[in-house]
């Protein structure tokens, strides 16, 4: 009978154990279903961005081309003696390049400073006459009119014993000779080219799109070849577009002191016409929505996942510019293939999961 009693005994505190047992799983339970949900929503990668002021460059292609360019030609006819600077020669404003044949041009020259004694004296006198009433107002301003004529003709002679030397009108290159030595010229004949590359210019031609950007001495960034890039300004806007293409002529003002920059060249110029925020990324993490618009999937502060549709502004070698999303985002770089738009995600911080 007592066995049977401690049987008893030891199946009710079992029974009891059991009841308890149950009790506590069923206290436990809502939070394990609770943990189970939370594992089986989706897990994003996510980075946070903020946008960046960045300068929207309008480029275009020109050509260099010499500041001035004058051929030069003489004024008389007569026979190259001298070819003082030849191509290829920097001068300066002013400097002789080619000396011609005087002929008889000094001789001229010094008969007409001969002339003009003469006919000073024979004014002088004719004055004095004229006080002393020796002689008429007419004679006397017959002498002063042959004084005049007498030094118009020593100027010419001047003049013309100067035309034997041709000068540089401006700093510059002489770039090309066509006489030599012995050669006779005249007015018509083409001697040399001067060309002045400091400062050189760039011409381009701007959109009927884009000219009402650009304005007077702005900055516009030049690239030639694969020299340094330089800096210039814009000095000339026409206001006048080029009948067949619609564009503007531009011109462009660059120093070129070293003369590194020779005319005719081709060159990419730069001019900054806008500045805007956007965002940089990597192309990969753009996405399309069903209608094919082109966007990029970010969390809302509920860890809801938004396509937002963005417009490219540029491409570089290690991302892309964007517009359209706005200034701060949490951005789904891993997982944005397989969420949609309003579905709730588990986001995992790029720089935490980094630490």
């Amino acid at each position: 009978m007592k066995k049977n009693f401690q049987i008893a005994g030891i199946i009710f505190i079992i029974a009891f154990l059991w009841i308890l047992s149950g009790i506590f799983k069923s206290g436990e339970e809502p939070t394990a279903e609770l943990t189970s949900k939370e594992e089986q929503l989706p897990q994003v990668r996510i980075k946070e961005l903020t946008a960046q002021l960045r300068e929207k460059p309008l480029i275009l292609r020109g050509r260099t081309e010499a500041h001035k360019l004058v051929t030069l030609r003489p004024r008389i006819t007569a026979i190259v003696e001298e070819i003082i600077a030849d191509k290829g020669s920097s001068v300066k404003a002013g400097d002789t390049i080619l000396r011609l044949s005087e002929d008889t041009r000094r001789k001229e020259l010094k008969k007409a400073e001969a002339d003009v004694v003469q006919k000073r004296i024979e004014y002088t006198a004719a004055q004095q006459l004229y006080k002393k009433g020796y002689s008429s107002q007419t004679q006397q301003a017959l002498a002063e009119a042959e004084l005049n004529k007498s030094l118009s003709s020593l100027e010419e002679a001047k003049l013309n014993l100067s035309y034997t030397e041709l000068k540089a009108p401006f700093d510059g290159i002489i770039d090309n000779r066509h006489v030599n030595v012995g050669d006779q010229i005249s007015p018509t004949t083409a001697v040399m080219e001067i060309i002045a590359i400091d400062p050189i210019l760039v011409k381009t031609d701007v959109s009927e799109r884009d000219v009402h950007k650009l304005q007077k001495n702005q900055i516009a960034h030049i690239q030639v070849l694969d020299l340094p890039e330089r800096q210039g300004k814009i000095r000339f806007i026409s206001s006048i577009a080029n009948t067949h293409t619609r564009a503007f002529p531009v011109e462009i003002e660059v120093n070129n002191s070293d003369q590194t920059f020779k005319s005719g060249v081709t060159a990419e110029v730069l001019i900054v016409i806008d500045k805007q925020t956007s965002h940089k990324i990597s192309p990969a993490l753009l996405s399309l929505s069903g209608d094919g618009t082109v966007g990029v999937k970010i969390l809302t502060d509920d860890n809801r996942v938004e396509f937002i549709p963005v417009t490219i502004l540029d491409q570089e070698s290690d991302g892309i510019w964007l517009e359209g999303l706005p200034n701060n985002i949490r951005l789904i770089t891993v997982g944005q293939s397989f969420v949609t738009h309003g579905e709730k995600v588990q986001p995992i911080t790029e720089s935490k999961e980094a630490a």
